[in-house]
């Protein structure tokens, strides 16, 4: 009963996340260390995440993005990667790209079917695979993923191959650092 409680509570927490997406509402973006949210969300782990994981987190990869939007971003790619590909390796990636900034994450698990493929931003999309309650969610995830990337400016791609894993790739607007205003001259 406490497992079925604790889903119905996630699944709630997506809903409401999707209706605040609807409602456009608004975020609070901010120059944001892309690495070390992703670092620490790392640490903190889900379950089902493999024992070691490849951290390719480039120091000072900096975006513009609702810091509890990202956290949301990065718990959502952590629970898919260890959901769909228990146990498979996993890749992370942060980088500079121009004006853009990217959180990749690879897994070397079963991959997703070419035919479900299109549908994965789909809201409440499951593929065959995954229709049994115990093994797959709600089918949201990714759309939240993609309506959260949006909100900031950014987006979401997705490849994968049967058998040889997927990748996720989130891009957000970059961002430089801004110095401090000078301080204001003294009185005369």
């Amino acid at each position: 009963m406490a497992k079925e409680a604790e889903r119905m509570r996630v699944l709630v927490l997506d809903l409401l996340t999707l209706a605040r997406l609807d409602a456009q509402q608004s975020t609070s973006p901010e120059l944001t260390d892309l690495s070390a949210a992703v670092a620490h969300h790392l640490d903190d782990g889900v379950p089902g995440m493999p024992a070691r994981l490849d951290r390719s987190l480039q120091p000072g990869v900096l975006a513009v993005v609702d810091r509890n939007a990202l956290a949301t971003i990065i718990r959502n790619l952590l629970v898919n990667a260890c959901k769909y590909a228990p146990g498979a390796e996993q890749a992370w990636r942060t980088a500079a790209m121009g004006d853009r900034s990217v959180i990749e994450v690879r897994d070397r698990g079963p991959g997703i079917a070419a035919a479900d493929l299109p549908h994965v931003f789909e809201r409440f999309y499951r593929s065959e695979k995954t229709r049994a309650r115990e093994e797959g969610g709600s089918g949201l995830g990714l759309s939240i993923v993609q309506g959260l990337a949006r909100a900031q400016g950014g987006d979401v791609s997705i490849e994968s191959v049967e058998g040889a894993g997927t990748t996720v790739s989130v891009w957000f607007p970059s961002g430089t650092p801004v110095p401090p205003p000078p301080p204001p001259p003294p009185p005369v």
